[in-house]
């Protein structure tokens, strides 16, 4: 070789040499640019074609994020703690040069030494010892050797606790999948056949977490099981829904019904029925069926006094007993007294039912209705201004059809039969311990089976009252 063909060569190694430090090969992780009033996407596209880097973020964290620096040969950590500096973004970079940027806390890039080792295979078992339980979940078991593989194979173990040691009886281990599944023994004992290859078995405790166990078999062998031994247990809570009720009022043997439980009793042809609610107090009975007449306490019928909203009903009833007189859309609770009658419900040796409307709410107008077999209803209730609220029931009957399935010829095959009830409540807060309420309730019904023959009653109540409270009144 000539000395011109040697220097030829050796300019060309200086040249592409200088290149190579110039451009980095993209391997010159200094970065150096100007980035004014650049988004932090253009930035990291800049980077990423001048630098080994690679960036990966979720665009929504970073979309208002600018970037103004003027950069020369700096760190990409120290530039990246700039720019974050006033955000809540992190960033981890791993040893491939990927940059993560999270929101919040900055992702964890670190796994445990032994997290991708497999476990040495044997030819007759395995006995699982002293593994991190952090990570025995994702950890694959291999029992037997491949060259030697059956079609289906029997494992065996015993499963212990973690903590003490001792055998857990009762565990039960299954593959989901194949919907294999087998008990431990009283020792914690166990043994299940399943196909060669993958397999996922879950063991579950009696009480306790659920375990998962990733095998890979070849042949049959022995798997002993080491899982947690907390027990999944409730905190201890207490019932106390009206605990003080009886020792905290002065009225003797009073029950409380509020609505929502009513409603929870199964309906009649598409009616909550009041009165079905109290026969399911103790102490009453119904006077028979087809009724809403109830007996307390042995007493009489006609022995009980029914209040609604301080008026008296004397007939509870609608369609010859098929309904109750009460709209339960407008209704708040019921009281029963089968005991200790206060003096100023006195006339009546039984009981007393006392039925509490509603005076709507103050939120705002709602309507709710409803359409049975036999029977259909509209509710509205609502403010009226700042200090006033209502509550309107409607309810009405379309029950002739019924009676035209009878038979012709005879005396109820051209009947007629018919109810209507209207409910009207209005309270008015003059102030925060005075109230002025006004009541109205109207009901009728009535019934034909001959032509010349026409039954009908009705209830007819209005009343106003003023209330008085001690304690500022904050609802209706």
């Amino acid at each position: 070789m000539n000395k011109n063909s040697l220097l030829t060569i050796l300019l060309s190694l200086i040249i592409n040499l200088n290149t190579f430090c110039q451009t980095g090969g993209n391997q010159n992780r200094s970065i150096t640019g100007v980035f004014i009033g650049k988004s932090f996407g253009e930035f990291a596209n800049t980077v990423s074609n001048i630098t080994p880097y690679t960036f990966y973020y979720i665009e929504e964290d970073v979309k208002d994020l600018k970037v103004n620096l003027q950069l020369e040969d700096s760190n990409i950590r120290e530039v990246l703690y700039i720019i974050f500096e006033k955000t809540d973004l992190k960033f981890s970079i791993d040893n491939e040069n990927r940059v993560f940027i999270t929101k919040g806390t900055p992702l964890n890039l670190r796994l445990s030494s032994s997290f991708f080792i497999q476990t040495d295979s044997i030819d007759n078992g395995l006995k699982i010892k002293d593994i991190d339980r952090s990570y025995s979940r994702n950890k694959l078991y291999v029992i037997g050797e491949s060259h030697n593989q059956i079609d289906t194979v029997e494992i065996s173990g015993s499963v212990f606790g973690y903590d003490t040691g001792n055998s857990i009886p009762g565990a039960v281990i299954y593959d989901q999948s194949r919907t294999i599944s087998t008990i431990t023994n009283s020792y914690g004992e166990f043994s299940i056949k399943l196909p060669s290859g993958r397999n996922t078995l879950f063991i579950q405790n009696l009480g306790g977490v659920t375990e998962r166990r990733l095998v890979q078999l070849y042949n049959s062998g022995r798997l002993d099981l080491e899982i947690e031994e907390n027990i999944i247990s409730m905190d201890e809570f207490l019932l106390m829904s009206e605990r003080n009720a009886n020792i905290g009022r002065t009225e003797m043997g009073v029950q409380n019904l509020n609505i929502s439980s009513i409603k929870k009793i199964p309906a009649v042809l598409g009616e909550v029925d009041i009165i079905r609610g109290v026969l399911s107090l103790p102490g009453v009975q119904t006077v028979g069926e087809a009724s809403v007449g109830f007996n307390v306490r042995g007493g009489g019928a006609d022995q009980n006094l029914i209040l609604y909203n301080h008026s008296t009903i004397y007939n509870p009833s609608h369609l010859f007993g098929m309904f109750s007189a009460f709209n339960s859309d407008v209704i708040t609770d019921v009281d029963l007294y089968k005991a200790g009658l206060p003096a100023e419900y006195g006339g009546r040796l039984s009981s007393l039912l006392r039925v509490s409307g509603t005076y709507g709410n103050k939120e705002k107008i709602k309507v709710n209705g409803g359409i049975g077999l036999l029977t259909g209803r509209l509710s509205i209730d609502g403010p009226i201004g700042k200090n006033t609220t209502f509550a309107i029931g409607l309810r009405s009957t379309y029950s002739d059809w019924l009676l035209n399935f009878l038979e012709e010829n005879t005396s109820f095959s051209n009947g007629r039969a018919n109810f209507h009830d209207f409910n009207f409540n209005l309270a008015h807060n003059i102030n925060d311990k005075h109230s002025l309420r006004l009541n109205a309730y109207r009901s009728k019904d009535g019934f034909q089976f001959d032509a010349d023959t026409l039954f009908s009653y009705e209830n007819l109540n209005y009343n106003a009252s003023w209330v008085y409270s001690a304690i500022p009144i904050l609802n209706n």
